[in-house]
């Protein structure tokens, strides 16, 4: 790529060892103080080279992506490279929200086919935004069913922070899926600022044919259990204290 970025901004060097992005030409990592190689051409062979291997997503090409993922369509192709590492897409983030919520009671089943499908077209070639859209959401099979089954498994959000939390909270709210009663009241933020009667509800099942959302930071991981989750959503953000 002629050592260039996107836009003419020269790619940074991800560390082997700590992943820590650092400005282009660094002999050493700033964070662990590493070795750092630079990053050889692709040379057309075919295959990826051991330099883009190691790299970020956000350095590569277009044609270093397709390299990395060949099982994957020309249209995820463009849409990683198109975007933005460094900020998170929330209504992208809503609309997957609002998919899942969705999903009949055979929700495994419904995905892994969708996944075959789409895997064995993109391997054939000739894919298009259509095979990459996910199935069709299927009207609820038993309009009876209650808690422990999959229609009513509830869905884990992970975000860096109260901004953030808030951002898909209305970012939801402004969909269809979520705007209305019951589902609406079931959209819930969990963060240390939030009551802690709000907080608790967190851990309650919700109603027959309603999908729970919890909008959380990656503390959720650890410190707290929300036994009905079925389902991860990670934005790959957090925030962390460092020290120099």
């Amino acid at each position: 790529r002629g050592g260039g970025g996107r836009g003419g901004v020269p790619a940074g060097v991800s560390c082997p060892e700590c992943t820590f992005l650092n400005p282009p030409g660094s002999p050493k990592c700033n964070m662990c103080n590493s070795a750092l190689s630079p990053r050889p051409s692709n040379g057309g062979g075919g295959g990826v080279s051991a330099g883009v291997a190691s790299a970020d997503d956000e350095e590569l090409s277009l044609e270093e992506l397709g390299a990395r993922y060949p099982s994957c369509s020309p249209n995820t192709h463009r849409a990683l490279a198109a975007l933005d590492h460094n900020a998170i897409d929330y209504e992208l983030v809503a609309q997957v929200l609002a998919w899942i919520s969705t999903l009949r009671t055979d929700a495994s089943t419904q995905v892994n086919e969708w996944l075959r499908k789409a895997n064995g077209k993109n391997r054939r070639g000739g894919g298009t935004e259509a095979d990459d859209a996910p199935p069709p959401a299927g009207p609820d099979e038993d309009p009876d069913e209650g808690p422990g089954q999959q229609r009513n498994d509830a869905v884990l959000v992970f975000l860096p922070g109260l901004k953030e939390i808030t951002s898909v909270q209305e970012a939801l709210m402004a969909t269809p899926a979520f705007r209305q009663e019951p589902q609406r009241s079931w959209v819930l933020p969990l963060h240390s600022s939030v009551p802690p009667e709000e907080q608790r509800k967190a851990f309650v099942r919700p109603p027959a044919g309603v999908r729970k959302i919890v909008l959380a930071t990656n503390i959720a991981e650890t410190a707290i259990t929300v036994d009905d989750v079925a389902f991860v959503v990670d934005t790959g953000r957090m925030k962390e204290n460092r020290y120099d």
